[in-house]
């Protein structure tokens, strides 16, 4: 079996917390894959589904290569990637 490296291509994030909601509306209608805003959150339309992502959750959104976005949980985000700027 071969083994593989995630190449180190840059992605914008925004950790979802209430004090980031513009930051998150802003990085969310950049992508190219539908959102909507709920009271305490937002739904988020990944091509792998829709998934509510809650404030506080400890999930961040992340826009990836192709534009789409999509919700990562905390302790797999922090493992996957660092901030670069």
């Amino acid at each position: 079996m071969k083994m593989f490296v995630k190449k180190p291509i840059p992605v914008a994030a925004v950790k979802v917390e209430k004090e980031n909601r513009e930051e998150i509306i802003e990085l969310l209608k950049s992508g190219i894959t539908g959102w909507q805003e709920l009271d305490n959150g937002f739904m988020v339309h990944s091509w792998e589904g829709v998934e509510p992502v809650i404030y506080g959750s400890n999930y961040w959104i992340i826009r990836g290569i192709k534009g789409e976005c999509y919700p990562c949980e905390g302790s797999v985000f922090e493992q996957s990637y660092e901030e670069i700027s």
